[in-house]
């Protein structure tokens, strides 16, 4: 909360390592709806406090709670072993790859399912600023949370001995992923950071690929169903493309997205991560079928 992103510009700090040159939908933001009023009036570092403090406590609460219940439980703390078995234990390596990589598919069905669907309203402040990059906190940071609270408690029960310590491994995972989802996120896509190298990384292929989807996520007008906008009525949540995160199948190429959106195909969680497997739908593979669509 203490890191100062860049200047606001006019253009999506998505798309600006996109070639595609898309557009969100809305800039609602603008007119002062990125957070509630009286949360935004307060002073920038008022904010990042009263956030910090808040995560702090929720986080902490299952480590209170439990050392208030069973004290006993933490008489040795860390518990004897914990650290060298787990890192050196070729299972405890395996879990936590493993359970990183499936988060990125349960991220999808979670942003698609519950952020573009009954969360719409804490989460439609992320698509209503067209650069998401101010200084203030939005209701959408606190998304973290719905995991970072459940990961801090599991962690306080394998140290107290009542979880199994393959849980840890569990944690570590998530964990892993989550340090990926922030920086690839809100660093590479969205700039709000302004951290050293960045630029570098965004000049990769692949980072571009993944700016381009994220781009044409933010740029869809139909993006609900069933939860109108707040704000701007005219954007619903859950018809998108795009609601991976850390991979962008081979349709979101510079050289196929606009083709891939002109298509107007359904996204679901096999589509969107097929290729991994080898199962392409014609816009990953086949650029002539793209040229039809033109």
């Amino acid at each position: 909360f203490g890191l100062t992103p860049r200047p606001p510009s006019t253009q999506s700090p998505a798309m600006a390592v996109a070639p595609t040159g898309f557009r969100p939908a809305g800039n609602c933001c603008d007119k002062g709806s990125a957070s509630t009023s009286w949360f935004k009036d307060l002073p920038l570092r008022v904010q990042g406090a009263l956030a910090g403090s808040i995560c702090f406590l929720l986080c902490g609460l299952p480590w209170i709670a439990t050392a208030a219940v069973a004290p006993e439980r933490f008489a040795d703390f860390p518990p004897p072993g914990l650290v060298g078995e787990l890192w050196s234990s070729p299972r405890h390596w395996c879990l936590m790859i493993f359970v990183s990589v499936l988060f990125e598919p349960i991220t999808w069905l979670i942003h698609k399912h519950a952020m573009h669907g009954f969360l719409w309203w804490v989460h439609e402040d992320h698509h209503a600023d067209s650069t998401y990059m101010r200084r203030e906190l939005y209701k959408n940071d606190f998304f973290p949370l719905v995991f970072a609270v459940p990961s801090s408690a599991a962690a306080c029960w394998v140290c107290a001995g009542l979880l199994a310590r393959d849980v840890a491994s569990v944690v570590l995972g998530a964990l892993l992923y989550g340090l990926a989802y922030l920086y690839i996120h809100e660093e590479i896509f969205h700039r709000r950071f302004g951290l050293p190298f960045s630029s570098a990384v965004r000049a990769h292929p692949y980072m571009k690929r993944l700016a381009t989807a994220h781009g044409v996520h933010h740029s869809r007008k139909d993006q609900a169903l069933d939860f109108p906008s707040v704000h701007s009525p005219d954007i619903v949540p859950q018809g998108g493309l795009a609601f991976g995160f850390l991979y962008a199948p081979p349709r979101f190429e510079a050289a196929r997205v606009r083709a891939t959106q002109k298509r107007g195909e359904k996204e679901t969680l096999w589509s969107y991560y097929g290729p991994l497997f080898g199962c392409y739908c014609p816009c990953d593979c086949d650029m002539a079928a793209c040229g039809k669509a033109e």
